[in-house]
């Protein structure tokens, strides 16, 4: 176990006398260094346009780090004659609005950066609505600082016009943005019967005045129950006298006199964002350690539990997901023949629907899944109809062409189980490749950081002039950023693919499985294997970086042109080609083609990786080796792969967020505490947004390990007959075994010449390079061929 990689593998290719599946490190060579070479000199690019435009406007950091006032000061800058004001302040929202409304209306909230507002820079942010005028608040004046103004000539005015402001406003980012100004005013009660009129003349209780309603200002004939300064008697009398009563709640809102509907709308809806977001940072910072312990150690924990389930039931899970998958097109293609008319669905059928759902669920989810259901399968209109017949057509052929493939296909699920069951061990001896993903995660928040930082940078106007120039350059940049963040996934891909590769030569061969004696749980106790991860990790940085580039370049390549032509489509929305239906639907089939010929690179991209780690090539030799093991093994690549969707983007990739968001939900809901001033619905979708970025990285340890025990087992049955690495297990699952125990004494017959005379202790012809006739190669007592 302490002995070095190399040394184990040799030891075992001389015990098991085949061929190695797995290269020796010291037999790899450096492959597609060119490639590196052109990422690092992307990524020098990168750095070099970054620094260039950091120096070509040194503002740029300030712009992105404090708000700025009317005058290009930095509020709250330190050193700055603004340095005691962080905070900006908008005193004339609703003025700016106006006089920039047209291109207001169109923008959506997150590009009202583009708008010109006043700004002046405050100590803090208006917290309150104040109509008191001794206590209204006025900003600029005379004694604003303007000392690092920026100004545009001599004539420049030094003195700041005072603005009066008199509502709330919140602190975001260090701007003042406005909150809504609406506010409850105390509740009445108001008598409907007896009426106004007598009350007054005929119930001796106080009614000096009917109740005056500005919505409904026709209606004088109600009196307020126990109105202010009412005494308590008379209240309990007015109370007894009163037969029919409402409650009237009323709500206040104040808004700036020279606004409009307009600008009235535009404060509105940006004040409703501001307030929406702020709710979210409160609940989610209140219930930081319940969004980590379930956005983070939640997907592990069941990332382990999913591996033992698979371990004992693999067959199961797999079936029964194959089940629903064809389950669910045989559903979906009864609810087009419904609306294609081709069947009616019995009248009494929702009604025995929704008492059947009764019976386990309350009467109201009964009732709305019930109309859901009868929504759902009405049959549809004539205009439509067409249409629901030819996709009721497709779908039947497409059900019957999956039941059939599934059909023929029976063997191949059936090894799929049993790789399945294979790849579970690996946890065993290697239980760190559950948390290797937060690796990856790392380096790629980093890079996405740097990545928004350089785009924003180079993307401001006065660095590169705003033209072709900048859009060139963020272009790049986009694609530099794209090409590392691709390339920082295959890196992770490879390595933990060359772990995996490295234990099936070594830890699971033929009688010496991870739950042998003394085998059991070795990771564990051995650092829960990192040190085999660090190697893996060693020999792919120091020998196939360059094939790893070369891969991720050819995705990102295509994601780039999916982005263009995105970014084309959008620049010609609202245009008088938008409202083509052709160029619409060019563009469609446009950004579908593209879409399939990335998932097509993807596809053999990530195979090609599991090669580069199992035999050391190139990129090229690597795809070639993938379009070679489709075509030898088409059915079983394919069934692997659908296998591998449904474990791993349904089981672990959806499962697992949407159990972590409903458990924190529930959790904080029943907390009565922080529901009183919080809502458990953000911090829900914080976690669902964080377990999904978690389960993503599991799943692609789940997927890397199902395609290196694939790439492995076959390779070793391609190469080896009989297999040498494969365990005791899978042979059984295979039938590696069985077709020998059925042949019997026949079985002599079917093995190689070579095979058969070693067996019988002969010599084995050795061919030499020198030309000359082949040596005798003898067989040793120890096994190894000398």
């Amino acid at each position: 176990e302490r002995a070095a990689p190399v040394t184990l593998i040799a030891e075992h290719m001389a015990k098991m006398g085949g061929d190695a599946v797995y290269a020796k490190r010291s037999d790899r060579g450096c492959t597609d260094v060119l490639c590196l070479l052109l990422l690092l000199a992307t990524w020098g690019a990168m750095i070099s346009v970054t620094v260039m435009s950091v120096i070509k406007e040194p503002d740029i950091v300030n712009i992105l780090r404090y708000p700025r006032d009317e005058y290009g000061q930095f509020c709250g800058q330190p050193g700055s004659a603004t340095e005691d004001l962080p905070r900006a302040l908008y005193p004339t929202l609703d003025a700016d609005f106006a006089s920039q409304v047209a291109e207001a209306s169109s923008l959506p909230f997150w590009e009202y950066y583009k708008l010109k507002f006043t700004s002046l820079c405050v100590a803090e942010c208006p917290d309150g609505l104040s109509l008191s005028e001794s206590a209204l608040s006025v900003y600029g004046g005379a004694d604003y600082p303007t000392g690092d103004a920026v100004k545009d000539d001599s004539s420049w005015n030094y003195t700041t016009p005072e603005f009066t402001y008199t509502f709330r406003t919140a602190n975001l980012y260090g701007r003042c943005l406005p909150l809504g100004n609406t506010f409850a005013a105390p509740e009445q009660v108001l008598c409907v019967s007896p009426n106004c009129s007598y009350a007054m003349s005929a119930l001796a209780i106080n009614v000096t005045e009917c109740a005056v309603i500005p919505s409904r200002a026709d209606e004088r004939e109600t009196w307020e129950v126990c109105a202010e300064d009412t005494g308590s008697a008379v209240c309990d009398a007015q109370e007894k006298a009163c037969e029919v009563a409402v409650r009237v709640e009323t709500a206040q809102t104040f808004l700036p006199a020279d606004g409009d509907e307009t600008t009235d709308a535009l404060t509105r809806k940006l004040a409703q964002y501001v307030a929406l977001t702020l709710r979210m940072w409160d609940s989610i910072a209140a219930s930081w350690r319940v969004v980590l312990a379930l956005g983070v150690a939640l997907p592990v924990a069941l990332g382990f539990i999913y591996a033992v389930l698979l371990s004992l039931f693999a067959g199961v899970v797999i079936w029964s997901l194959l089940a629903l998958l064809l389950g669910g097109m045989v559903l979906l293609s009864a609810i087009l023949c419904v609306h294609a008319g081709w069947l009616d669905v019995p009248t009494d059928a929702y009604s025995t629907f929704e008492g059947a759902l009764g019976a386990v669920a309350s009467n109201d989810t009964a009732a709305i899944a019930s109309a859901q259901a009868e929504s759902l399968l009405v049959p549809a209109g004539s205009l439509s109809k067409d249409w629901y017949i030819v996709f009721a057509v497709l779908s039947i052929a497409a059900t019957l062409v999956m039941l059939l493939w599934f059909c023929a296909s029976w063997r191949a699920i059936r090894r799929a189980v049993a790789i399945t069951e294979e790849a579970t061990k690996v946890f065993s001896t290697l239980p760190s490749l559950m948390i290797w993903p937060f690796v990856e995660l790392g380096f790629q928040a980093a890079w996405l950081v740097y990545g928004v930082f350089g785009l924003a940078v180079i993307s401001y106007p006065p660095v590169w002039g705003g033209g072709s120039t900048t859009t060139l350059l963020a272009l790049a940049h986009v694609a530099g950023t794209l090409w590392a963040i691709q390339f920082i996934k295959a890196c992770d891909y490879t390595t933990m693919a060359a772990a995996v590769a490295y234990w099936f030569v070594t830890t699971n061969v033929e009688k010496d499985g991870c739950c042998g004696a003394a085998k059991c749980c070795r990771g564990w106790s051995s650092g829960l294997g990192f040190p085999k991860l660090l190697d893996a990790a060693w020999t792919v940085s120091t020998r196939h970086l360059g094939s790893l580039a070369f891969g991720s370049a050819c995705i990102t390549i295509c994601q780039l042109l999916r982005l263009v032509l995105y970014a084309v489509h959008a620049a010609t929305k609202q245009t008088k080609a938008d409202r083509n239906f052709l160029v619409r639907f060019l563009f469609k089939c446009a950004m579908c083609a593209l879409w399939c010929l990335e998932k097509c690179v993807e596809f053999v991209s990530y195979y090609a990786y599991v090669h580069i780690a199992i035999d050391g090539t190139s990129f090229c030799v690597a795809c070639r080796d993938t379009f070679g093991l489709i075509v030898k093994y088409p059915a079983q690549t394919a069934i692997n792969s659908l296998v591998k969707r449904l474990l791993c983007g349904v089981l672990l990739g959806l499962s697992t967020p949407f159990l972590a968001s409903a458990c924190c939900f529930l959790y904080l809901d029943s907390l009565d505490d922080f529901t009183a001033s919080h809502s458990p619905l953000y911090s829900a979708a914080a976690v669902f947004v964080i377990a999904w970025f978690v389960a993503s990285g599991i799943s692609n340890v789940f997927e890397a390990i199902l395609d290196t025990v694939y790439l492995c087992a076959f390779q070793d049955m391609d190469q080896n007959s009989p297999p040498r690495y494969l365990s005791a297990s899978m042979r059984s699952a295979l039938g590696i075994d069985a077709a020998s125990e059925e042949a019997g004494g026949s079985a002599e017959y079917f093995k190689k010449a070579s095979d058969r005379h070693q067996q019988a202790g002969g010599a084995v012809p050795v061919a030499r390079e020198d030309g000359q006739p082949p040596m005798r190669a003898i067989s040793t007592s120890d096994g190894i061929r000398a």
